[in-house]
């Protein structure tokens, strides 16, 4: 009998993520034509499914949706040369995000060292843009620092950037003897 697959089990995708899902039909006669709906689920009757919403423009052999921020059941209906018409669906549910926060811009002097903690377990993995792999990088560096965490049994990923501005010794002292304020307080 003519079939159609859009998965072999349910999927996932990452919070705000892009998925595209491709029709693959077999034992069918072409051409075909595709409707592709998102399910919603019934909340309060008895019948197991709501309704089914028609994910617009979408007619063609492969469905690409974006920003996901929730599960969804995605069906497609299918319909050959013949007038035969057969289905598949699948879930897709949403992974979370990461969460990173390297925490606000820095002001160090030449001689102090910066720390940016991209705060997450060992599930993850650390990419920054100075090439280092870590948890925790100390630059004393003036310069912009970005990490991206990876979850790694899903690859979710989210980043942050964080600004690191260092103060020569030659323009704090100048600093210092024109507002005459203190080396210490300017420097911290």
């Amino acid at each position: 009998p003519p079939t159609v697959e859009i998965a072999q089990t349910d999927t996932f995708a990452c919070y705000s993520g892009t998925i595209t899902l491709k029709a693959k039909t077999l034992n069918a006669q072409t051409p075909y034509q595709y409707y592709w709906t998102r399910i919603k689920k019934d909340t309060g009757t008895l019948k197991p499914w709501k309704s089914e919403i028609h994910i617009s423009g979408d007619t063609i052999s492969q469905l690409t949706i974006k920003n996901l921020s929730n599960d969804s059941t995605i069906r497609i209906k299918t319909t050959d040369a013949t007038g035969c018409i057969f289905f598949d669906t699948t879930t897709i549910k949403i992974k979370p995000l990461p969460k990173v926060n390297l925490g606000p811009d820095q002001r160090i002097c030449t001689y102090q060292m910066a720390q940016f903690d991209s705060q997450n377990a060992d599930t993850v993995t650390y990419n920054w843009n100075t090439k280092e792999t870590s948890r925790i990088i100390r630059p004393n560096i003036a310069g912009e620092y970005i990490v991206t965490v990876t979850e790694k049994n899903w690859l979710c990923s989210a980043n942050d950037t964080v600004l690191l501005y260092v103060r020569s010794e030659e323009h704090t002292s100048e600093l210092q003897s024109q507002f005459r304020i203190s080396y210490a307080v300017f420097c911290l």
